[in-house]
């Protein structure tokens, strides 16, 4: 037997039975050997690749359980990029440079804004009065268009008051005023679609993102938030394109809108049986249960401090509605995975599977809940009862100010100091994995991320980042959490999260092992090296 790819290294391999190699031996993109480079290299021939990654150290692949290929795409190719800007002065600017350097479009398209203030239709307005612009906010939650995209998606006085104020934002004689957040941006999507060749052109430069991130799988969070895009995917696999290996969540909002739970089940199960490939994969249902606290839109058993009597919003209002929802989903064998930001929304969804997995007997079915800003201490044990798997995003533990003086201010100082629990779901024996939400946050740096989980803080920044310490694990957990718990949640530990004969050659190369980094308080000095994809490089940091 003559293998394909020789990768030589400090190979540590996360598997138990054996956690340390020299070489890794590769055919037909899985490991054949593992062990000594004396041995490995017996099993080469004049046609062997070999990769001498020397010093350096080889981990299993890494992967983000939750990020947003298609709008990373879109951002990378098609739209301005807002977050360079620190004020809403800093936004027009950088789009009246956009504009001058694609005068020719139709339409334009741009995201990254922060709230730093109430966006008005006005403002974009004075840069680009005859045709319409659509600005995402940074989390994705809420969108800025001017007057031209108001008039276009029918978006008046009368349609802001049908929706809602909390939706459709207005000024005091009830106009709305060009902000838009959580469902009411589903009209402004409908109206300014996106074409499948935009997308696929899109996810391809995401994928080479990826790659350079160290990232060698991922999952989508949310395929259908453009309509066709599990489309996109599929004809990028079958051109033999798509590398980068995508779990892709389906939300069916569509059917959910006509109320069609039962329609839902059987519509995932049709597409995956239809999609379903080594590289993208319908990995379950996605259900997006509250929004987000700087809209005031997260779901809290509290009231928002700055808004007495207010406790943010819900896409299922009624318990009982979510309890038949998850059951039914669960039922046909489909995991679900839920985007829940406040305490209220957390414990809702929670219930749920509680009941679903009493009800079914299925214990094993790997629901899992995003993003977990702000719990109720209560539900920390409930994670590891039902074997609910905690998606957990470090980058957003350090106090940025941007954003923290928001939660202060929303929330009071101790409810924004306990947000983004951690350890405590570790501690409860929950399952913890890593997600960035990208392009939500400003990175996808994987040692960045595992520095942030071990520091509580921001490796660019000083210690005035640190928010609540007590929160911290362990590199070796934050390693665990960006690899095996990744691929467990999917049901692939066969194949990926660990480097053992016979699993697929995904491994990401570092310059030094995250481990004594720790020891040595170094882990910001860390750099990616290469990322292997099938047993082939597919970025390498010269």
């Amino acid at each position: 037997m003559n293998c394909e790819q020789l990768i030589l290294g400090n190979i540590i391999t996360l598997d138990t039975n054996k956690m340390f190699a020299e070489a890794m031996a590769v055919k037909e993109s899985r490991i054949v050997y593992l062990g000594s480079e004396e041995i490995a290299r017996t099993l080469c021939d004049e046609n062997t690749q070999i990769l001498d990654y020397e010093d350096n150290v080889i981990y299993p692949g890494f992967i983000d359980s939750h990020c947003h290929g298609l709008l990373a795409g879109q951002r990378l190719v098609w739209e301005c990029d807002l977050k360079p800007g620190e004020s809403m002065e800093d936004y027009m600017e950088l789009l009246k440079e956009y504009i001058e350097k694609y005068p020719d479009r139709d339409c334009y398209k741009g995201s990254g804004w922060a709230f730093y203030d109430k966006p008005k239709a006005s403002m974009i307005d004075s840069v680009c009065a005859d045709k319409p612009v659509i600005l995402t906010s940074i989390d994705n939650h809420s969108v800025w268009i001017n007057s031209i995209a108001l008039k276009e998606c029918g978006i008046d006085k009368e349609k802001a008051k049908e929706l809602g104020y909390d939706l459709v934002h207005v000024d005091e004689e009830g106009n709305p005023t060009g902000w838009l957040s959580e469902t009411a941006t589903n009209i402004v999507r409908e109206v300014y679609k996106v074409t499948v060749e935009e997308m696929k052109e899109g996810i391809l430069a995401w994928q080479d993102f990826a790659f350079s991130q160290g990232l060698t799988a991922v999952g989508e969070a949310l395929v259908d938030i453009l309509e066709d895009g599990e489309e996109a995917y599929h004809e990028l696999n079958k051109e033999g394109k798509l590398k980068l290996r995508t779990f892709a969540y389906y939300s069916g909002a569509k059917l959910l809108k006509e109320n069609n739970l039962y329609g839902l089940s059987d519509n995932i199960i049709e597409l995956s049986e239809r999609v379903d490939s080594d590289y993208f994969k319908i990995a379950g249902a996605k259900i997006i249960l509250d929004g987000v606290v700087e809209a005031h839109t997260a779901y809290l058993k509290e009231e928002y401090t700055d808004k007495p009597g207010h406790y943010g919003i819900l896409n299922i209002n009624e318990q009982e509605t979510l309890d038949k929802h998850v059951l039914l989903l669960n039922e046909k064998g489909i995991p679900v995975h839920t985007h829940a930001i406040g305490d209220g929304a957390i414990s809702m969804i929670v219930n749920s599977y509680e009941k679903a997995e009493l009800e079914t007997s299925n214990f094993d079915i790997r629901n899992s809940v995003c993003h977990l800003q702000y719990m109720d201490e209560s539900d920390f044990k409930r994670f590891a009862d039902y074997n609910i798997i905690a998606v957990v995003a470090p980058l957003w533990v350090p106090i940025d100010h941007t954003l923290f003086d928001n939660e202060v201010k929303y929330l009071g100082v101790d409810r924004a100091w306990n947000c983004y629990p951690i350890k405590a779901l570790e501690d409860a024996g929950a399952t913890l994995c890593f997600h960035t939400d990208y392009p939500v946050s400003r990175s996808i740096d994987a040692a960045e991320q595992i520095y942030s989980a071990v520091k509580r803080r921001n490796p660019n920044m000083g210690p005035e980042t640190v928010k609540n310490p007590e929160e911290a694990i362990s590199a070796y957990s934050s390693i665990l959490a960006s690899t095996l718990n990744c691929a467990y949640l999917w049901r692939e530990e066969d194949n990926l999260g660990t480097l053992a004969i016979g699993k697929i050659a995904n491994a990401t190369v570092f310059s030094d092992d995250f481990l004594r980094a720790e020891e040595l308080n170094k882990i910001e000095d860390i750099k990616l090296v290469a990322t292997i994809v099938d047993g082939e490089e597919v970025y390498r940091n010269e």
